[in-house]
């Protein structure tokens, strides 16, 4: 009596594990959601009976957009023509220049100079950018911006403003623009004329 009364608690259990098993089963199957069917012009929806559903996709592409730099034509000097009068003269100049960085991702860039100064016959004054007057971003977001003196401006480029900094998170898309200022001595006795030369920039998307 014991072992048939033990045969049929089994096979109760046994029962009721594989229905257990079953209603979960069927439970997991009816929880999925059914997406809708994609959207066709040529294929028309019933929606008599309540609604009806599609899905549209939908894409867009954007390019990254230019990384470029404009300049004065040439750097002012303000209190030109200058006098000698037995005294060292310390003579300021000063350009302007736009960096146009829409490149639209984290990456920092270098503004760089270069000169062999300014020259009369044999003789040469040599430039310095000691300063800048001033440096903003408009039309968008920049990076901080910072300014690195470059005394003297040699024939080697020299970076004198940086946009943001290797490890720098934010998302580049504006134009920086900068008004910087520079020196050159002129020493007692040097000759009378014009003084001429070159400074050569240079934009680095390399930071």
């Amino acid at each position: 009596m014991k072992r048939l009364l033990s045969a049929r608690i089994a096979r109760w259990w046994v029962v009721s594990l594989v229905a257990g098993v079953l209603v979960l089963s069927s439970f997991t199957f009816s929880s999925t959601h059914a997406l809708a069917a994609a959207c066709n012009i040529g294929i028309a929806l019933d929606a008599s009976g309540g609604s009806a559903s599609c899905d549209m996709s939908i894409q867009a592409q954007v390019t990254s957009g230019v990384y470029t730099f404009s300049a004065d034509s040439s750097a002012t000097v303000p209190d030109s023509p200058f006098t000698l009068s037995g005294t060292p003269i310390l003579a300021n100049f000063h350009f302007s220049g736009i960096i146009r960085d829409h490149r639209g991702n984290t990456n920092g860039g270098r503004g760089l100079a270069s000169s062999s100064g300014i020259t009369n016959g044999s003789t040469t004054l040599p430039l310095s950018i000691t300063s800048v007057g001033a440096l903003s971003c408009t039309n968008g977001t920049c990076a901080p911006p910072t300014f690195i003196p470059v005394i003297p401006l040699t024939t080697t480029p020299q970076t004198f403003v940086t946009g943001g900094n290797a490890a720098h998170t934010i998302i580049v898309d504006g134009d920086y623009t900068g008004t910087f200022d520079g020196q050159f001595t002129i020493p007692p006795g040097s000759p009378s004329g014009v003084y001429s030369g070159i400074i050569m920039l240079t934009l680095t998307n390399i930071y």
